[in-house]
């Protein structure tokens, strides 16, 4: 696997987190080999994330701040797009979610499914 990274945020914490998001989606040793994901400098303060339908390349745009868990989302819906799903074939899917926590019991759910990320998301600044 290859990271590329232009931000403000540590390689090695991105890295940790990409691979743990590839192992929750049961990524094959070689898959994740082939995998380059490009971290890039965000212009409008909003996480944003780009795939192509099976192919090995995601790139993510952070803005200076952002909220880490949804950074961990992101990276898992773009991995679900590398597995080969677009949007409409996410609808109704866990995948498919933008809008976090209505009620504090959707707010729990998130975390359930999420909990694969919680031990990654302390993701530093760069030195």
């Amino acid at each position: 696997m290859k990271i590329e990274n232009s931000t403000n945020r540590n390689t090695d914490d991105l890295r940790r987190l990409v691979l743990a998001g590839m192992r929750e989606l049961k990524f094959s040793k070689r898959k994740i080999s082939e995998m380059v994901v490009v971290f890039k400098k965000g212009k409008d303060g909003i996480i944003k994330g780009r795939a192509t339908l099976g192919q090995n390349n995601v790139e993510v745009f952070l803005p200076e701040t952002f909220n880490q868990l949804k950074l961990a989302f992101l990276i898992e819906h773009e991995f679900v797009h590398i597995i080969g799903l677009n949007h409409e074939e996410m609808e109704g899917t866990f995948y498919r979610r933008w809008k976090f926590a209505d009620s504090e019991k959707e707010a729990r759910k998130f975390l359930k499914k999420m909990k694969w990320a919680l031990p990654y998301l302390n993701i530093r600044k760069a030195n």
